[in-house]
């Protein structure tokens, strides 16, 4: 596969010009007017499919499981205890979901209100920002390049919606792009057509409406579309091999990382490492981590596998959120009520409480999780699911190997 026009070189110097200023939340000055709106072509099209599903891949009939096909909203039984928690329908785009649903939890945390007492109105319209927000973060930030988000929407013409969905799950070919240019622009749209039909699922909606709409999948497609191809693969440590889905239909960590931080890099450390090239002649390799403290985290059941290294970057985010990812499931952990660390340099409590949400989870029950560093005299065995399940496994990799938990009487999740 050819090599993107786009080289390494330009890409780091891109993100080094986007880190030099903290992500803007409200206009930057460009225009407020109505967006742009053009076709997705042939072409670009298919160049969304090679880097969805890698190039080899993307040349055979393969597509995503149904189980993608679902849309923006909460969860019912959680609105009692976890008014904030989004509604994962089925497996699969956990991905896109968790990111989503942190940027949820900062927007609240930013306003502030305390997530677990939050009204539905509140919630809502915090949606509505925390999707705003990922896309513009996509869009990079800097002098670089001017600022544009593409927003893939279903088409307005068409006979058979649920066919045009259903093509989604292979490429998306004839939907609409919308382009916006401001912040305000693009939040005010999630509320009209025909953004707010293809991408959010009302809690009006039944069952069968909730897992027909297409928003999760748009979003993904948008925030590539808006990176833009050539980039997303310049980002990655090997560009023609890169993908955002990988096996079973599950997001890559190239595709989590660009929604968390607006950058599509294959690796969890900070910053750059350089693989090989110490002798002459010999090749070499620049693998490639976080640039820069993002606004919310990142921890990983493989560290505590001693399979990857998460750094100080993601563990310690200006707010403390953190996608959780245990083995193949992506899910939430997060302080209520806390606010932004901006110097980074804040101590770590004596004892902290640590909110757990899973969107796939069904979960009717607030779990709040007391952590206390050291609490432990002797580490937990590896397979004492109570003790040290998945779950705490990961919270141990920010907290320490003898952080003693607590789940104060809900059921823990091992």
């Amino acid at each position: 596969s050819p090599r993107p026009t786009v080289g390494r070189r330009a890409a780091q110097q891109e993100i080094e010009l986007e880190e030099e200023e903290d992500y803007g939340d409200d206009d930057d000055g460009l225009s407020d007017a109505g967006p742009s709106v053009s076709t997705l072509g042939a072409e670009e099209a298919q160049e969304l499919r090679a880097l969805l599903f890698g190039a080899k891949a993307a040349k055979t009939d393969k597509e995503l499981p149904r189980e993608w096909l679902q849309g923006w909203g909460f969860e019912p039984e959680a609105a009692g205890t976890c008014p904030y928690g989004l509604r994962q329908s089925q497996g699969g785009p956990c991905g896109i979901v968790a990111p989503v649903q942190a940027f949820v939890v900062r927007r609240l945390l930013k306003l502030p209100v305390r997530a677990a007492s939050a009204g539905s109105a509140q919630c809502r319209a915090v949606l509505l920002d925390a999707l705003t927000d990922v896309l513009f973060r996509c869009a990079g930030r800097g002098t670089s390049r001017r600022r544009r988000v593409r927003v893939l929407a279903l088409p307005r013409a068409c006979g058979n919606a649920s066919l045009v969905v259903k093509r989604l799950l292979r490429q998306p070919h004839g939907c609409e792009v919308l382009e916006f240019g401001s912040w305000p622009a693009l939040r005010a749209a999630w509320d009209v057509p025909p953004l707010s039909g293809a991408y959010l699922a009302e809690a009006s909606d039944d069952e069968q409406r909730r897992c027909a709409s297409a928003g999760v999948l748009l979003l993904l497609y948008s925030a590539m579309a808006t990176r833009g191809v050539e980039v997303v693969r310049a980002d990655a440590d090997i560009p023609e091999q890169a993908q955002m889905i990988g096996a079973h239909g599950y997001c890559t960590q190239e595709t989590v990382n660009l929604l968390l931080t607006g950058v599509a890099c294959s690796n969890v450390f900070d910053g750059e490492r350089q693989l090989g090239g110490e002798r002459e002649g010999e090749d070499k390799l620049m693998l490639r981590g976080v640039a820069s403290r993002p606004e919310v985290g990142f921890l990983s059941i493989f560290e505590a596998f001693g399979s990857l290294e998460v750094g100080a970057r993601l563990k310690r985010p200006r707010w403390p959120i953190w996608v959780a990812h245990a083995e193949s499931h992506y899910s939430l952990l997060f302080q209520d009520g806390a606010a932004a660390d901006d110097a980074g340099d804040k101590e770590d409590p004596g004892e902290l409480d640590v909110m757990y949400y899973d969107p796939l989870g069904r979960q009717d029950e607030e779990k709040r999780i007391t952590v206390k560093p050291g609490g432990l005299d002797i580490e937990p065995e590896e397979d004492d699911l109570e003790e040290n399940g998945m779950i705490a496994k990961v919270i141990r990799t920010r907290w320490g190997k003898l952080a003693a938990l607590d789940w104060n009487g809900s059921d823990p999740v091992y």
